[in-house]
């Protein structure tokens, strides 16, 4: 516990603070025990732990994905089985968006969230009072601020502290199943429209597109970020520079450097694609991303990928480029998925 919290906490004379990992059914049930004998009724539980999704399924250690799952999975039934030893208390589960929106490198953390709301919605079926909120990024707190997520590439906008406390307020006295306590990124919503995994209204559906007349500047060539190593840059390079510097908070970009060798990792990954796409529409996935991980090499895709006859181009220099950084990271695991995809014909 932090100092400040510590603080607040003393001026609560009615507040104490208990170690517990909730992922532990065990270290639950001693904090019920404690409860009982101290006399103690609980009136609310707000579950808000939570550990972040880092990185692809195919390459993830089984240990790291059921540590992401841990918290939100085994922790949310641990804590209603606590709930149900006293007269209806109120149980609130800290969700996300990504239950919903799912994204890239957060499968397992998806998956969680997702864990959470069938919880909730099962739970309230049977008359429980349990609520599970699809929470956006939090503006000054949260994960999003610790892994330096960007928000504004999201569908939804981001709430505040204050704001986010309104919306619990709300809940509680009217609850609700999958709802998500934000406004619409209209021209994000307009840009991701042929993937979105959810639907919307006519209303909102000409909001989003009035939203993407208006003329964005992300990704433009010229922006902050000086590109090191290259004395005569192509746009496409100067662009991608760009691109990078924005994603990893960086002012000097190596070109011949990879993007996890800059600082990148899968969070920020997904970020760096949606930029891309945005920049380079349909020219890039988030293979290729992989393949080509240095600003020199991924401009020169770029380049030969928008230049290529339309009749479509040969997909096996990508797969031995692929081959070739997987076999350089020794990633031995996520090197025999893409066998067992070629095997089976398709690609990925």
């Amino acid at each position: 516990m932090g100092e400040a919290t510590k603080r607040r906490l003393e001026r609560l004379p009615a507040a104490e603070y208990v170690r517990c990992d909730v992922s532990r059914a065990e270290e639950v049930r001693g904090l019920g025990e404690r409860l009982k004998a101290d006399g103690v009724l609980l009136t609310g539980i707000v579950h808000a732990a939570g550990v972040a999704g880092d990185g692809f399924l195919g390459s993830k250690r089984r240990e790291v994905y059921d540590a992401v799952l841990a918290p939100k999975v085994d922790g949310s039934v641990a804590l209603l089985e606590l709930a149900s030893e006293h007269p209806d208390p109120f149980v609130v589960l800290f969700s996300s968006i990504t239950a919903v929106t799912g994204g890239f490198g957060q499968g397992d953390y998806s998956a969680a969230n997702a864990f959470m709301d069938s919880l909730a919605a099962g739970a309230r079926a049977e008359g429980a009072r349990v609520l599970s909120v699809d929470w956006p990024t939090w503006t000054g707190a949260g994960m999003a601020v610790d892994h330096d997520v960007d928000a504004d590439d999201a569908p939804f906008t981001p709430v505040s502290i204050q704001g986010g406390l309104a919306w619990l307020a709300y809940f509680l006295r009217h609850p609700v199943d999958g709802a998500v306590p934000a406004d619409f990124n209209l021209p994000v919503l307009e840009r991701e429209w042929d993937t979105l995994p959810f639907t919307v209204s006519a209303e909102v559906a000409t909001a989003a597109r009035n939203a993407a007349k208006e003329p964005s500047e992300t990704g433009e060539a010229g922006g902050d970020a000086v590109l090191a190593g290259v004395s005569d840059p192509t746009p496409t390079q100067l662009r991608i520079a760009s691109i990078y510097g924005s994603v990893l908070g960086l002012t000097e970009i190596d070109a011949y450097a990879g993007f996890q060798e800059l600082g990148g990792n899968s969070l920020m990954t997904a970020n760096l694609l949606s930029k891309v796409e945005q920049a380079y529409p349909e020219t890039v996935d988030v293979a290729d991303l992989f393949s080509y991980s240095t600003v020199v090499d991924l401009a020169a895709y770029i380049d030969e990928q928008r230049g290529a006859d339309a009749g479509g181009t040969d997909d096996r220099e990508g797969d031995r480029s692929l081959r070739e950084a997987l076999a350089e990271i020794g990633d031995t695991e996520l090197i025999s998925v893409f066998d067992d995809i070629e095997d089976s014909g398709e690609r990925w």
